[in-house]
């Protein structure tokens, strides 16, 4: 009888695991709200890994202000593209994100102070491409990767 009941445990605890700490979202995601940021950990509980690319990309101007919701993730199966988010001021909340087998593309964030949240980020495997952002954060970015 024990010995059922700690199969049975252990078994529940592989299922357990198993389903809450899982990469999901195969075909990707579009971010076009703060709201859909804020409430991915809600709608996603235990997703930590992205199959797909991940898109940030506002739809109505100056509504996409941070990444806090997205912070658990820690992986990217497909691209990265932050692009054309006004009121963005830095990458915080995509802190636990450690590599990218495909392209990071960060493009007109007008707001954009910083590359702060990519410290974990140590290999992209595709292109590397920061355009059209606050010319200052060209000299940080310089030096971001410099201490690397």
């Amino acid at each position: 009888m024990k010995k059922n009941f700690l199969l049975l445990a252990i078994l529940f605890l592989y299922v357990q695991t198993n389903t809450t700490a899982q990469e999901c979202l195969p075909e990707g995601i579009k971010f076009i709200t703060q709201g859909q940021i804020d409430s991915f950990p809600i709608n996603h509980p235990g997703c930590f890994g992205i199959k797909g690319d991940v898109v940030i990309e506002e739809r109505i101007s100056g509504t996409i202000h941070n990444l806090d919701g997205l912070s658990q993730i820690s992986s990217i199966g497909g691209n990265l593209k932050i692009w054309k988010n006004e009121a963005l001021i830095s990458l915080r909340g995509l802190d636990n994100i450690s590599s990218i087998p495909n392209s990071l593309y960060i493009q007109t964030n007008s707001s954009l102070l910083s590359l702060e949240g990519l410290e974990k980020l140590e290999s992209i495997k595709g292109a590397f491409l920061i355009l059209t952002n606050v010319s200052y954060l060209v000299d940080y970015q310089i030096s971001f990767f410099r201490r690397r």
